[in-house]
């Protein structure tokens, strides 16, 4: 969350300031959703930690326009992320989530053995 351009993306703002926003966009997230998500481990694969990004860059699109500061913004943080992500795997460096995917995974199989 360190990106300059993550600031507008942080937390809600007031929808009551802004109705057409929940009549135009259907799911919104924000960065605190998206860490509250990883505290509360709802992660299951990176592939749904990414498509939070994806949904948070197409809702600043939908909303804002192709051509607005704020999807630009979007886009670029998600691009970011995602660069992140691809490097530290390419290198083979810790990736975090991949390693929660094979302990969720373990865990999972762990309980159904358990439930047999």
């Amino acid at each position: 969350w360190r990106l300059k351009r993550s600031a507008s993306f942080l937390r809600p703002f007031n929808y009551a300031l802004v109705p057409l926003y929940k009549q135009k966009i259907a799911n919104p997230i924000w960065l605190c959703d998206i860490r509250a998500k990883i505290g509360r481990f709802e992660y299951r694969t990176l592939a749904a930690f990414l498509a939070d990004f994806e949904l948070l860059a197409n809702n600043a699109l939908v909303f804002n326009g192709a051509a607005h500061k704020l999807t630009k913004d979007a886009k670029a943080m998600k691009k970011a992320v995602t660069e992140i992500v691809n490097h530290n795997r390419d290198h083979g460096l810790p990736d975090k989530l991949r390693l929660l995917e094979e302990v969720v995974k373990l865990k999972e199989n762990y309980f159904a053995q358990q439930r047999r």
